[in-house]
């Protein structure tokens, strides 16, 4: 008896502990369907989207340096209202050296749509390898040195390559860690272009 008694107060605990937590869990999630947050004091005030490397958000901010020594910002390419390709690669990866051709080609069809760019692990590679890897295969678009590994953390590029595709908003769309074939690919091209 001792030991029913014992089951049914851990049962009532249990229920009230997750209720508790039920609770909490709603009360974090502040942002009504509307779209409207209370955060701010003002009720009507739209709510910002969040900066995360993760569809339907905003994808992260940065300002990276080209091999061509330019300086080149993710935010240049909101502001003009254009869809960006970010692919993250290395010159000692076998799947970026798949790659890379389907990158070159589907940049030459698709240049004056979107934005590709190409973020090299230059913590983990050389700029000197880099170099050869992108005149081994004719990269026009721009080459972004990621030196201390800052843009490869904000967005989890652990495995390479991975490629985020942005839309015109500044919204990521889709994810692709891996090589895909180039219907895929292209296929992902034009929905960012589209959407």
């Amino acid at each position: 008896m001792k030991k029913f008694g014992t089951v049914i107060i851990s049962m009532v605990v249990l229920f009230f502990l997750t209720q508790t937590i039920n609770q909490q869990i709603k009360d974090n999630n502040l942002p009504t369907e509307t779209g409207n947050s209370t955060k701010s004091g003002n009720p009507a005030a739209k709510e910002e989207k969040q900066e995360l490397p993760r569809i339907g958000f905003l994808a992260p901010s940065f300002e990276l340096k080209g091999l061509d020594g330019k300086s080149y910002r993710l935010s240049d390419q909101q502001k003009a209202s254009k869809p960006v390709l970010v692919n993250f690669w290395a010159s000692w990866c076998e799947p970026c050296h798949l790659e890379a051709p389907m990158l070159t080609d589907l940049y030459a069809k698709y240049k004056d749509k979107a934005e590709f760019y190409a973020v090299n692990l230059t913590k983990s590679d050389s700029v000197d390898l880099a170099y050869e890897f992108v005149d081994q295969y004719k990269f026009e678009f721009p080459v972004l040195l990621d030196e201390s590994a800052s843009v490869k953390k904000k967005y989890y590029a652990y495995s390479i390559p991975t490629t985020y595709f942005i839309n015109k908003d500044g919204v990521i769309i889709d994810v692709a860690i891996g090589v895909l074939p180039p219907d895929v690919f292209e296929d992902k091209i034009l929905r960012m272009i589209n959407e």
